[in-house]
């Protein structure tokens, strides 16, 4: 209460501070550290457990989902398997070899098998099996000789898959999966129904990527880039490979392959087909280029029509008026060498040589003559052994007019006048063998 009365305030004396309690000797002694949060056991949906001891498991044949050393307890799948839970693992075996041809080099797919964790006396203390193990580069990696793949001594897989066709991997392998180190994990619900599928599953891919030491979801693989997680869920579904799968495989192998330097020449297969699909197409192309250049031909023959100068001859034609032979057929046949005809066939012996005399002019025979002066007539032509005038020398184009006309005579029976003699200088070449000037 404030006042206004100085007196009242001198009078005022503090209250000297009370002692606190001091502690007593129970509570100085050391707080002890909290407890670490114990982990939720891993569970397995759709699964029953069964026991198995250490020393059957390398006698066991039977799958199971998980094992655990310290209760020698097996998880194993209560639906057996069928081709809805192996379908999607195996078809991505497939899909891996399309990639691994287009990239180069194979790509490895090895199953379902053993990764086993072990401890410091190398004694197993857990054990998970995988749907699907790939192995981009199984050439590099440290692989297993015999038995699984244990943790720490071996190379991880690049992508491990698991198919959610009856269980639920969130709620028990995806965390082991995780603090195992594994860096890629895909889970796979296939779109097959089925009646024993746990509620909330619905079909689709997640690709889980680990990053500092736990799963995030990602809508794109690392291991292959530009492969999205629609795009391997439905190739992984297709009851068929469709052509836009066969786009997507072709472009997710070429980017590594771009980057490593290969292509689909060095896959060995691939090589050969294409070599073959090479030789096809040039075989192709050349038979299609000669039917082109026939039909062209043909063509322009017709255009042209017979007689005239083709395309081989491209000399400028005369005026119809100015020409007196055609230059077209008979100068392409007779380009051809005289040695290309047989030789000349023989006279028969039997033929009978007549020599005809010269006929005397109308002035002679009646007995008067013109000539004013008493010279004599100029000597007659000689007309050569045959009687008959020379021949005059005919052009190297009437070669092959005169074998058609031979021939043709050979075959009606008609008479048709005997073949010239060959003469280099005439240009005439000889008379093919086998053809008769008359019968």
């Amino acid at each position: 209460m404030q006042t206004d009365d100085p007196s009242a305030t001198a009078d005022f004396t503090p209250r000297p501070p009370s002692p606190r309690p001091s502690r007593s000797p129970r509570s100085l002694e050391p707080v002890p550290p909290r407890r670490a949060r114990k982990t939720r056991a891993p569970e397995f949906p759709g699964c029953r457990p069964v026991p198995l001891r250490r020393s059957d498991l390398d006698n066991d044949d039977r799958r199971f989902e998980y094992w655990d050393g310290d209760t020698e307890t097996a998880w194993l799948m209560r639906d057996p398997t069928g081709i809805s839970h192996e379908q999607p693992s195996q078809r991505l075996a497939s899909l891996c070899a399309s990639i691994g041809a287009a990239r180069g080099a194979p790509i490895e797919c090895f199953g379902s098998f053993d990764l086993e964790l072990r401890d410091e006396r190398n004694v197993r203390r857990r054990i998970l099996q995988a749907d699907q193990s790939v192995y981009l580069y199984p050439e590099r990696a440290r692989l297993p000789e015999g038995g699984g793949l244990v943790v720490g001594e071996h190379d991880f897989p690049d992508v491990v898959v698991e198919v959610d066709h009856t269980t639920d991997v969130r709620r028990g392998k995806l965390g082991l999966y995780e603090e195992w180190g594994f860096p890629e994990l895909w889970v796979e619900v296939p779109d097959r129904y089925s009646p024993s599928r746990r509620a909330g599953l619905r079909p689709g891919l997640t690709i889980h990527l680990r990053e500092g030491g736990a799963y995030r979801p990602a809508p794109v693989s690392r291991a292959f880039p530009g492969w999205t997680a629609v795009e391997v869920h439905r190739a992984m579904n297709e009851a068929a490979m469709s052509v836009a799968t066969s786009e997507v495989l072709v472009r997710v192998g070429r980017a590594p392959g771009a980057r490593d330097g290969t292509g689909p020449d060095d896959a060995p297969w691939l090589r050969l087909e294409r070599q073959e699909a090479r030789a096809e197409g040039y075989a192709r192309g050349r038979q299609e280029a000669r039917a082109e250049g026939y039909a062209q031909g043909r063509a322009a023959a017709r255009a042209t029509g017979p007689g005239r100068t083709t395309t081989r001859f491209s000399a400028p034609r005369a005026p119809r008026s100015g020409r007196r032979w055609s230059a077209g057929p008979c100068c392409r046949a007779a380009s051809r060498s005289p040695r290309d005809f047989p030789p000349p066939r023989p006279a028969s012996p039997n033929r009978r040589k007549t020599r005809r005399s010269p006929q005397p002019s109308p002035a002679a025979a009646s007995g008067t003559s013109t000539r004013v002066s008493a010279s004599p007539d100029p000597p007659p032509p000689s007309f050569g052994r045959t009687g008959r005038l020379p021949r005059m020398p005919l052009p190297p184009s009437s070669a092959p007019y005169l074998e058609r006309a031979w021939r043709r005579a050979g075959e009606t029976g008609r008479k048709a006048k005997p073949p010239p003699e060959p003469d280099a200088r005439m240009g005439i070449p000889p008379v093919p063998s086998g053809l008769s000037a008359g019968p």
